[in-house]
């Protein structure tokens, strides 16, 4: 099975992800608006700052696409060192909700991924409710 991991915010810059682990494939994907996720500056840092996260919305009403990519985790240790960097943020399964656009890795466009491939999941980093607390004047973004 494959595995991948929804980048969001900081894990969209190359640079950054790189310095925690080797990425192989990258494509762009978006979350659907039935997920029920908003994308929002609610994870406090222990640092000093209000940085980008995900949360549930309350109002069915309330609908988003988030987009970003996903990242191919290519073994066991690739997650963990995404773990020990997204201390903070819990890792949720939403393989159903993830539409992917196309790999950017291939000019041709010939290795995209399956969106039915059922032998995928795809993770996201979401605040725990510990860390869950929107921007403010105090620990701004």
């Amino acid at each position: 099975m494959k595995e991948y991991v929804f980048a969001y915010g900081s894990l969209l810059n190359k640079g950054s992800r790189e310095r925690t682990f080797h990425t192989a494939r990258v494509y762009k994907a978006y979350i659907k608006s039935n997920s029920g996720y908003l994308r929002t500056f609610n994870f406090r840092s222990k640092t000093g700052f209000t940085a980008l996260g995900l949360t549930k919305s309350d109002n069915n009403k309330c609908k988003s696409i988030i987009n970003g990519l996903i990242i191919e985790v290519e073994n066991s240790q690739g997650f963990q060192q995404l773990d020990s960097r997204e201390i903070g943020y819990n890792r949720i399964d939403i393989t159903e909700y993830v539409e992917v656009i196309f790999n950017q890795n291939d000019d041709n466009n010939d290795d995209n991924t399956d969106n039915n491939d059922v032998n995928k999941k795809i993770w996201v980093y979401v605040p725990s409710v510990n860390n869950a607390k929107l921007a403010d004047q105090e620990l701004p973004i």
